[in-house]
């Protein structure tokens, strides 16, 4: 009778264990796969975005990054690493995914019929829900379609002609992406919430509707912090570029220059790897990257060379809690001890690392130009310099 009792009890202790297994398994599943697939688009994580502003206040709109160009260079990556993700949480947690897992996921039907009654739940869709929908689909069609490359964009209807100190004479866009968003947040101030007018009701019964987006709620909900965070990093890029403090660190950097590109880039990654474990990913990337375009300065590297890759490693922060939102709230959640996220996280670091490494000097190369030093580097170093 006791050893049955013990069988029984050591039979609920290993159905507890796999159940915490799954759960922190699934858990880090969606966070490595929200950290990873922000980094498919300019507008996606933090460093993103901080990346697209840094090279405008750099460099100016002469640079061949755009929303289309970022996603045809990144979107590969992320579908890599979603992939091999999946595949590590597979082996550590479960084992080789040909042999019978001993955990037990429950009945398929009782997930299927859960799934199901939460989906129903929710209802159909609203009109406002369709509305804000159709403004996200503009919006993406917009960013996209501004300067496509592989066709003429709608950009090019607004160009402004500009002529250097040097007498060159060159057009550029006026509008980048921050003019499609713009765009799109006053129509959602003015965009009626309800249809609550003619001709959709009688003139009769017509009457005023709230916006899809008002005043109070953005005041309230919206992250000031993190826009004078951003706001800041361009502050103290354009203040470090109009000072000389960039010529000077570019100087004292040149010293880089005995080292292959390839390796000096995978010793900026591996380095901001390591910092964005313990720092912000927005300021890290806001502190690094002014620092790498004049490394490329100083060496005579393409700037994008060495600032794409640690963009990218920014959001690369899988081992530790405090690294990510997404591993906070996966940390939180799950129950799990700091020292099994390490573990499972310290893999994926490098597994992304190698395929940014790997993307960036291949497909990377040809999709930038980045083998050769640019023409829009040079020109922001002649406006700056009051040289030819």
């Amino acid at each position: 009778m006791g050893a049955q009792v013990e069988d029984t009890e050591q039979a609920r202790k290993k159905q507890e264990k796999n159940k915490q297994r799954t759960r922190v398994m699934l858990f880090l599943a969606v966070a490595y796969a929200a950290n990873n697939g922000g980094v498919g688009t300019l507008t996606g994580t933090g460093p993103n975005l901080v990346f697209k502003g840094m090279i405008g206040t750099l460099f100016g709109s002469q640079t061949p990054v755009n929303f289309a160009s970022w996603m045809l260079f990144a979107m590969p990556t992320v579908l890599v690493n979603l992939i091999l993700c999946w595949l590590w949480l597979q082996i550590y947690f479960i084992g080789m995914p040909w042999r019978k897992s001993a955990i037990n996921f429950g009945k398929k039907d009782a997930i299927k019929n859960l799934l199901v009654k939460k989906y129903q739940d929710l209802g159909p869709m609203t009109f406002q829900q369709m509305a804000v929908l159709g403004h996200f689909i503009v919006l993406i069609l917009l960013w996209f379609f501004r300067e496509p490359r592989f066709m003429p964009g709608w950009g090019d209807l607004f160009l402004e002609e500009t002529t250097d100190l040097c007498g060159n004479v060159k057009y550029s866009q006026i509008v980048d992406d921050a003019t499609s968003s713009m765009f799109i947040v006053f129509f959602l101030f003015i965009f009626p919430s309800e249809l609550l007018f003619w001709p959709f009701t009688s003139w009769k019964d017509s009457r005023s509707s709230k916006s899809l987006l008002d005043w109070p709620y953005v005041q309230k909900r919206f992250p000031w912090g993190v826009a004078i965070l951003f706001g800041g990093g361009f502050a103290l890029a354009s203040a470090s570029k109009k000072s000389g403090l960039s010529d000077w660190v570019g100087n004292e950097l040149k010293v880089l220059d005995s080292l292959p590109n390839w390796a000096m880039v995978v010793v900026i990654c591996v380095l901001v790897g390591i910092i964005t474990e313990i720092t912000s990913n927005v300021a890290t990337a806001n502190i690094l990257l002014p620092v790498l375009a004049e490394v490329g300065h100083a060496t005579g590297t393409n700037p994008l060379y060495l600032m794409i890759p640690a963009t990218v490693t920014c959001s690369y922060a899988f081992m530790l809690p405090v690294a990510t939102p997404p591993n906070a709230i996966a940390h939180e959640a799950s129950g799990m001890k700091t020292s099994q996220m390490m573990k499972v996280g310290f893999v994926m670091n490098i597994v992304c690392i190698t395929i940014n490494m790997v993307a960036i000097n291949t497909y990377g190369v040809t999709m930038f130009g980045l083998d050769k030093y640019p023409e829009w580097a040079n020109a922001s170093r002649i406006t700056s310099s009051s040289q030819c």
